[in-house]
Formats: structure tokens, C-alpha cells, sequence
């Protein structure tokens, strides 16, 4: 990189060098008067080239945080899931932007940002008294190294100060997992009318049997709420017991709205047959309703819909979930729970923890082996106990056991011996 340094005046000096090249690739220079000697001149040239050099170079002076989280929303908008968009915005809006927007990057370091994560788990809630836990805090750091990642690569912040932040560890949630007898009482608790609810239909599963297939659709396959109320009656093959999960539901702002699973793939997942029978049936009665319905009834083909057939809102199917709940007389769970539920007790049954992981949709199988880690002790357990049978079988069917040397036990002077014979 190029540069120079031109006197204009008394004390003052014009700098002008090289900066990168542009995206079109043109060469781009930089001009700017400094007010001193020219040794001091000269020295501020210097720094310039050596950071340009070094890659730390930034383009804009005297921007705002706040500027950057403007940049970043706009650049965001139409990259997110309307959901992930959602959220970074409702954080940025009510915490981020009141506490660091007026903040100057250039002068922006790691100590403000400790300072503020401790204001926040100390009184950051805006509703009510008290702190975020550290959950939330956790979040917020990672939406704010995410956008200042960005600014480092648009050239407007030298390095990402958040990087050298600690943010706070929040301690794990206790997973809540049914067990066979509590989940078949939830299953039980779903058929019997009536639904109490504050809004009438809110799950938009006016009948009992409706709201049953849909719980035990949920239980038996261990999907999301979203991507159970997003299957069709084309995804499911009665004849090979089989569903494909290709989509998911959402809301936002905008309204509801169909997206791509998690992992941006479908999943084929097996189904047993009593879930089947109990979908035919739904099935049966959903058809009923249609034709009755007539031209009212708009079909988009969903197995869990709304009685006019449109998608049911996934906020107040979890409303739904929670009264029945308290109705069957188990353990307060989340809807969310009866996917841990399904994961448990598979991995109880058996079930290779790789098939598990497919079934669940994760990442990778040590996805699932960090989050239901607790489980596995009792796997090893039955493995070893699988083993031993297996071979105390062998032997109880005459099965020669290969060996170097033959051990028998003998007695001898009133205690056991053991001879071995070569």
C-alpha cells in the first residue's frame, strides 16, 4: 500500500494512501487532514498502512452501535426464518439497542459489554422487578458477537470485542420426560370432553378425537410442534407405516406460515399401528366434516387443521396442550416435552442411539447423546446384562465355550481348590 504526506498549512498536513480495492476491484484511496507535525503526520500515516496490512482496517469513523444494528437488521430481513428475525429484533429493541445503541464502536470494548451483561442479570427485566437469567444474557451476547463478526467483515470495527468476553454459564434446564403410565393417562385425559379452554376452539380442534390424534400422533413420533401441525395426508403411506416430515408451522408478526424443518431436509419416520389406527379414524371423521363443510371448508390437505381447514395457530395448540395437562393429573410438562418423552423411551427400549438421532431430526448423534447423557447409564447397563444372558444361554444349550485350559473346582482339606489341567 501506498501513501503520502503534503503540508496545506501551518501545522497541517494532507494524508493520502491506498486503500483495498473496492468489490469491483478498483483502486480506492483515502484523503484526510491532520493537525500537528509532520514526524506526528508521518507516524499516523505509518499506522494507517500497517493496520490496512494487517486486515484491521476500518472504513467509517464515529459510527454507532446503533448504526451497525440498523445495517445488520436490513441486511437480515429476508436471510432469517421470520421467527430467528423476530426474536433478534424483539432483543435488539428491548435490551441491545437502549444500552449500547449511543455507544461509539471505535470506543466500544470488552469491559462495556461486562458491564452491561451484569446490569442485565441484575435488573433487566422492563415488565417487572429483577434480572434476566442467564439463559436470556447468554442470547443477547450471542446476537451481539454475531453483529459486530459482521461489522469486522464490512469493514466498519477492527475486531470483534465480544470474542473476548465471558458471558454467563445458565445452569440446564431439567428435561422432563413422562413415563409409560403418565403418558398413556395424558393419551386417555385427550379423549374426554369436554377441552376446558379461556377461548373457545382456540387449538382449532374442535372435537375431542381430533385433539387426540393430534397428541398421539406427537407422542408416537416424537416430532415438533410445528412439524406435526404441518404434515399432510400426502406425507403419510398407511400401506408402508411410514410419514415423511418435509415442513414445519410457524407464526410471526406476519401471521402463520410454512417453513423448512430444522435441519433443512426431510425425515422419514416409521410409524406404529395403533397411531395408524387412530389417524384412519381421524381421517374418517375430518372427511365427514369437509363434505358437510361444503365450499366453506379450504383444504390444504393437513391431517391437523382447523375445522374450516386451515392451519391450526401452533401458540394456541401449546394453550390447548397446557389445560390438558392439568387435567390428566401428571407432572407439568411443556408440549415440547412429549419429543423428550418419545426420545427417552426409545433409548429405554433399546433403540440404537443413531436411529434415535434420525428419528429426532438432530444434528449428529452427539447431539443426542449431550442431551439424554442421563439415560445412558441404564443402556449400558442393559448391554451388559444383554451379553451375559446371551452367553449363559449359549452355555445352558450345550454350546462348548472355547477355552485354553479346562477349570474345575475341587475340595480339598474343607475349602475349595482349583485344579487345572493342561
Amino acid at each position: 500500500m501506498k501513501g503520502s504526506v503534503k503540508r496545506v498549512g501551518e501545522n497541517s498536513y494532507r494524508l493520502v494512501y491506498d486503500l483495498p480495492p473496492g468489490l469491483d476491484g478498483r483502486r480506492r484511496q483515502k484523503r484526510e487532514t491532520y493537525n500537528g507535525t509532520k514526524k506526528a503526520a508521518e507516524a499516523e500515516l505509518a499506522k494507517h498502512l500497517e493496520a490496512i496490512r494487517k486486515g484491521e482496517y476500518t472504513t467509517e469513523y464515529g459510527l454507532a452501535f446503533g448504526d451497525l444494528l440498523d445495517r445488520y437488521l436490513k441486511s437480515a430481513r429476508g436471510k432469517l426464518a421470520p421467527t430467528t428475525y423476530q426474536r433478534f429484533d424483539g432483543m435488539i429493541r428491548v435490551h441491545i439497542r437502549p444500552m449500547l445503541g449511543k455507544m461509539r464502536l471505535d470506543r466500544l470494548t470488552p469491559l462495556h459489554l461486562e458491564d452491561v451483561y451484569t446490569k442485565w442479570l441484575e435488573s433487566g427485566r422492563k415488565r417487572s422487578k429483577g434480572g434476566l437469567n442467564a439463559q436470556t444474557v447468554l442470547h443477547h451476547h450471542r446476537v451481539i458477537r454475531r453483529i459486530l463478526s459482521l461489522g469486522v467483515k464490512w469493514r466498519i470495527v477492527a475486531y470483534n470485542v465480544a470474542d473476548a468476553v465471558e458471558p454467563p454459564k445458565p445452569t440446564r434446564r431439567e428435561m422432563i420426560a413422562l413415563t409409560e403410565v403418565q403418558l398413556l393417562k395424558l393419551l386417555d385425559a385427550a379423549t374426554q370432553p369436554p377441552l376446558q379452554s379461556t377461548k373457545p376452539q382456540c387449538c382449532g380442534l374442535s372435537k375431542e378425537t381430533a385433539f387426540h390424534t393430534a397428541i398421539t400422533f406427537l407422542a408416537y413420533t416424537g416430532t415438533r410442534r410445528g412439524e406435526c401441525l404441518a404434515v399432510k395426508w400426502e406425507d403419510l403411506n398407511l400401506a408402508d407405516r411410514r410419514v415423511v416430515i418435509r415442513r414445519s408451522l410457524e407464526h410471526t408478526n406476519a401471521g402463520i406460515a410454512f417453513k423448512g424443518t430444522k435441519s433443512g431436509k426431510p425425515r422419514v419416520l416409521s410409524v406404529h399401528q395403533d397411531c395408524l389406527d387412530v389417524l384412519k379414524k381421524h381421517r374418517i371423521e375430518q372427511n365427514k366434516h369437509r363434505l358437510a363443510l361444503g365450499e366453506a371448508y379450504i383444504d390444504h390437505g393437513l391431517i391437523f387443521a382447523r375445522p374450516d381447514g386451515m392451519p391450526i395457530n401452533p401458540h394456541a395448540f401449546g394453550d390447548a396442550f397446557r389445560a390438558l395437562v392439568k387435567r390428566a393429573d401428571i407432572p407439568s410438562i411443556r408440549l415440547h416435552d412429549l419429543r423428550h418423552t418419545h426420545v427417552t423411551l426409545l433409548l429405554k427400549s433399546g433403540a440404537p442411539l443413531k436411529v434415535v438421532s434420525e428419528r429426532a431430526g438432530h444434528a449428529s448423534v452427539g447431539t443426542t447423546g449431550d442431551i439424554y447423557g442421563h439415560v445412558l447409564p441404564g443402556m449400558d447397563r442393559q448391554a451388559a446384562d444383554g451379553f451375559g444372558s446371551l452367553l449363559r444361554k449359549a452355555n445352558r444349550n450345550g454350546t462348548a465355550l472355547v477355552r485354553d485350559k479346562s477349570v474345575t473346582q475341587a475340595s480339598g482339606n474343607g475349602k475349595n481348590a482349583l485344579e487345572v489341567s493342561a
